[in-house]
């Protein structure tokens, strides 16, 4: 596939607390695995990188906030 450069923003919903910091941090080192150039800014994530590999790290960044306990979770990649 293409390479691509995208903003990847993850936000957990329905959380037993107001702080989201605990599941920023768990995102950001989960995309450490992947073979991607990251930049954290105020308002999500930017990513570089194959476009396959963007997807699979999007996938399972995904599910990050659903096993810290989020009751729903709204990601967006643009």
């Amino acid at each position: 596939m293409g390479h691509v450069v995208a903003e990847l923003v993850v936000v957990p919903l329905g959380t037993a607390t107001p702080g989201l910091s605990p599941y920023v941090a768990a995102v950001e080192k989960a995309l450490e695995g992947f073979d991607l150039k990251t930049v954290l800014t105020p308002m999500g994530t930017v990513v570089e990188g194959e476009l396959d590999e963007v997807l699979r790290a999007l996938r399972a960044v995904h599910e990050i906030p659903f096993q810290m306990g989020a009751m729903r979770v709204s990601t967006s990649l643009k």
